[in-house]
């Protein structure tokens, strides 16, 4: 796993990204955390579809495609669901309530920097 920073439509968020790269890492995605802190965000790169089978709370999830623009989004998907989306290259699993909180909306570009 590598760590990164995140840039919301050119601006910086004050996010620690964990930058899920392996299959294992990709299939754990935040199932290895607790309750995960505020200002955190795992990134799946090249990978269209999450699931959230053991979790025990909650996430937000952001699909973008090649060019980071945000596809889709997900606020609250429950634990025991699958998601996805066709055109997703990424995807974005982050704790509750980010996505209101920080005003993510289809279109904005999330990307690592």
């Amino acid at each position: 796993m590598r760590y990164c920073r995140v840039e919301h439509n050119q601006r910086r968020l004050p996010w620690l990204v964990h930058r899920c790269v392996g299959i294992r890492e990709k299939a754990v995605g935040l199932l290895a955390v607790g309750q995960p802190a505020q200002e955190t965000a795992w990134l799946l790169e090249r990978c269209g579809r999450v699931h959230t089978f053991g979790m025990r709370h909650a996430i937000d999830v952001l699909f973008c495609d090649a060019n980071w623009r945000v596809v889709d989004l997900l606020e609250g998907l429950e634990p025991w669901w699958v998601a996805g989306h066709p055109s997703a290259v990424s995807t974005w699993e982050l704790p509750l309530g980010t996505i209101r909180r920080i005003g993510l909306r289809l279109g904005d570009r999330l990307c690592p920097i």
